[in-house]
């Protein structure tokens, strides 16, 4: 259990730092 929420932290994480890239690059674009 740990481990699988371990996994979910790590993966929102990145959807969430992916997600303000993407919108970083559209304001500068």
């Amino acid at each position: 259990v740990l481990v699988q929420l371990d996994v979910v932290l790590h993966f929102t994480s990145f959807i969430q730092s992916s997600l303000e890239g993407s919108l970083v690059i559209q304001l500068i674009g």
